[in-house]
C-alpha cells in the first residue's frame, strides 16, 4: 500500500504497519500457498459483516485492491514462478 501517506491520519498509519507486519510472512511463500492463505484471511473478514452487507462489502473491497494493484505494480516484482 505505498500509495497511502503514513503521516496522513491513524487509519492510513495503522494499514501501513499492519501490511508490513504482514508481507514479511508471505515474502518467499509458494503463490500456491499464499493466494489461498489470503483467500482465507479476506472470507473471514467479509462474514463478520452481517450477510446482508457482505456483496457489498465483498464488491469494494475488490475495487480497493484493483486501485492497489495498479499503484503497486510498479514496485513489486512478478513473483509467480509459471509468469516468468
Amino acid at each position: 500500500m505505498r500509495h497511502i501517506d503514513p503521516s496522513n491520519d491513524e487509519i492510513s498509519k495503522a494499514v501501513v504497519q499492519l501490511s508490513r507486519e504482514i508481507c514479511p510472512l508471505l515474502s518467499g511463500q509458494r503463490t500456491d500457498v499464499t493466494g489461498p492463505a489470503l483467500a482465507d484471511v479476506v472470507s473471514i473478514f467479509i462474514v463478520s459483516f452481517p450477510s446482508e452487507q457482505r456483496e457489498a462489502i465483498l464488491k469494494s473491497w475488490l475495487r480497493l485492491v484493483r486501485e492497489l494493484m495498479a499503484v503497486n505494480a510498479q514496485y513489486v516484482p512478478i513473483q509467480n514462478e509459471y509468469l516468468q
